[in-house]
C-alpha cells in the first residue's frame, strides 16, 4: 500500500519537477523565457531529479526510514486505525487528493519563490544575508591555509 502511494505520489511530483528544472536554468541563465535548448536541458534536469527520486523512494532503507519516522510518530493503534481508513473509499480518495494537493502546492510554491526571487530588493537582502553568514567560515578556512 506504501509503496503504491509513494509511486502515485512520484508521478504527481513530475510537473513540480519540470517546474523547479526551468527555474534552475532560468536563474543560471539569467532569463525570464527558456529557449528551445534550454527546455530541453530543463527537461533533461526534470528526468535526472524523477530517476533519482525513484530510486530514492525504492530504497529499502528509505523504507526502513518511513517506518522509523512512522514508529516515532504514531502510536500502533493509530497506524492500524489510518489503515484502516485508508482501506475505505472514502480514505482512499482523501489519500489520493492529499498526494495531488501537496504536489500542487509545491508548484505553486515554486513559482512564489521563483516570483519573490525576481525583486531586487528581496535578492539583495537574500545575498546580504547568505553573505554575512559565510564571511566567517571563509575567514575560518583562510586562517586554516
Amino acid at each position: 500500500m506504501i509503496k503504491g502511494t509513494l509511486a502515485q505520489s512520484q508521478q504527481e511530483m513530475r510537473p513540480v519537477y519540470d517546474q523547479q528544472a526551468e527555474e534552475i536554468i532560468k536563474n543560471i541563465f539569467k532569463t525570464s523565457t527558456l529557449n528551445t535548448e534550454q527546455q530541453k536541458a530543463a527537461k533533461q534536469i526534470a528526468e535526472i531529479t524523477a530517476s533519482f527520486s525513484s530510486k530514492l523512494i525504492s530504497d529499502p532503507k528509505f523504507m526502513q526510514m518511513l517506518k522509523n519516522v512512522y514508529m516515532q510518530t504514531f502510536t500502533e493503534e493509530e497506524v492500524l486505525a489510518n489503515i484502516q481508513f485508508l482501506e475505505t473509499p472514502l480514505g482512499q480518495s482523501i489519500n489520493k487528493k492529499s498526494s495531488k494537493m501537496m504536489s500542487e502546492i509545491m508548484r505553486n510554491s515554486i513559482a512564489m519563490s521563483a516570483e519573490m526571487m525576481q525583486d531586487p530588493a528581496i535578492q539583495l537582502e537574500m545575498n546580504r544575508q547568505i553573505e554575512k553568514t559565510l564571511t566567517p567560515l571563509f575567514e575560518q578556512a583562510q586562517k586554516a591555509q
